[in-house]
């Protein structure tokens, strides 16, 4: 008896539910994974006595984000944070859109998917920072540019899994709607978007990280502010701890956006378990 209690004990709860202790530490084994990391690098520059204009130990490194978030100004990483955040968040929300029209329109009609489906692969096989150029010229050097590039880049995940999710339905459930006469509009909002839900939220992860990607991009071709500006500019004066400050904010950045796009799945579907 006493061995079947720990085994079952040992098991995942139903529902997708863990026993706490084993929630605690997997919940541990990042900051100790980044402690380490920290610890060896600063460990690695010292031993190796390697120049900063390479590689900054991590002490100089929190000390340029310090001084960033700390000063007020032109030199502040507060108004180039907003600047890029504001990109991401625009792009990512037209992103978002555009794939779920573009791709709920071609997983449920075979002429949309003939004549639309083509240019989609098209445009998405063209390399992006070939097509931020045009951007400037066609939309200006405002955040417009960098929006629209922003939404290309992340349009596509979300296009990709919306078409997968809702043709992945079992067969069985499509056979029960049909025996009960439901009409295919019932249908699709019973049956296929709540399975095609899971893979959604899977392009919407993907996507959030292209979003920061491309406003960085677009920011290194033709920003005014932002912090691939920062970047630039430190670069230019061989700051190379201050370039770690800022990718360790886009960094957080990219993190942010898909813990909230996790716990809205968490509440949403609820019944993946996953």
């Amino acid at each position: 008896m006493a061995v079947s209690e720990k085994v079952l004990s040992a098991r995942k709860l139903p529902g997708g539910a863990e026993p706490a202790e084993r929630r605690l530490t997997a919940r541990l084994w990042f900051p100790v994974s980044l402690v380490l990391i920290i610890v060896g690098w600063e460990v690695a520059v010292r031993v190796t006595q390697v120049n900063s204009v390479l590689v900054p130990t991590p002490l100089s490194v929190v000390q340029s984000l310090w001084r960033g978030l700390a000063q007020t100004g032109p030199a502040s990483f507060y108004p180039h944070f907003w600047r890029t955040l504001q990109e991401v968040l625009l792009g990512f929300g037209g992103g978002v859109v555009i794939g779920l029209l573009l791709g709920g329109l071609v997983a449920i009609s075979p002429t949309a998917q003939a004549i639309i489906r083509p240019y989609i692969v098209m445009i998405e096989a063209v390399p992006k920072i070939a097509i931020a150029p045009l951007m400037v010229v066609w939309l200006g050097f405002g955040i417009e540019s960098k929006v629209a590039l922003a939404v290309l880049v992340t349009f596509f995940p979300i296009f990709v899994n919306t078409v997968s999710g809702m043709r992945s339905v079992p067969a069985e459930r499509l056979e029960l709607m049909r025996s009960l006469r439901a009409g295919r509009a019932l249908t699709i909002r019973l049956v296929i978007v709540p399975s095609a839900l899971p893979f959604i939220f899977a392009g919407l992860e993907i996507a959030a990280v292209y979003a920061v990607i491309a406003a960085i991009v677009s920011e290194f071709v033709s920003g005014q502010m932002g912090l691939g500006v920062l970047i630039l500019q430190a670069n230019f004066r061989l700051d190379i701890a201050t370039v770690f400050a800022i990718l360790i904010l886009l960094g957080l950045m990219g993190i942010g956006m898909t813990k909230l796009i996790e716990l809205a799945r968490k509440r949403i579907v609820f019944w993946d378990g996953n």
